[in-house]
């Protein structure tokens, strides 16, 4: 692995690992720069293609995912994405909300679906509790 690519807290002296995959360029730059305002180590992908390329060499704590984006969805992505990683802790933040959609990343082992725009003291919320292991109640997180 390469060593100025961390792969998770132990890797970046306890700074949790997040990587943001969203297809609006606005809301990506704007979510990665609270969540680094808050101590985590943040990359981004703007696609389901790209995400799955960067988590093959990168091993973050935590995966928050869109639902909607060109090429390849978000529960495509995650499908994809268990088949070589199938511990990976994701969340999805999307303004989609189709329940089909949400019941089957909720399948796929997703922790948990906020609804965008997710208020920060939410989204960090939910963050915390996902970087435990842990699934939001009721999954789909209302703001």
């Amino acid at each position: 692995m390469n060593q100025d690519k961390p792969a998770n807290r132990a890797e970046t002296n306890g700074a949790p690992s997040i990587l943001l995959v969203d297809d609006e360029v606005r809301l990506l730059s704007v979510n990665k720069r609270l969540l680094t305002a808050l101590g985590m180590e943040v990359r981004t992908a703007e696609s389901g293609p790209e995400a799955l390329e960067i988590l093959r060499e990168w091993s973050p704590d935590l995966v928050l995912l869109d639902m909607v984006m060109p090429r390849m969805d978000g529960v495509t992505t995650l499908r994809r994405l268990r088949m070589f990683r199938p511990d990976q802790k994701v969340l999805f933040l999307s303004a989609y909300s189709d329940q089909a959609q949400i019941m089957e990343a909720e399948s796929l082992g997703a922790l948990a679906y906020l609804q965008k725009p997710a208020p920060l003291e939410v989204m960090t919320r939910v963050i915390d509790a996902a970087l435990r292991g842990e699934k939001a109640p009721g999954f789909r997180v209302k703001n």
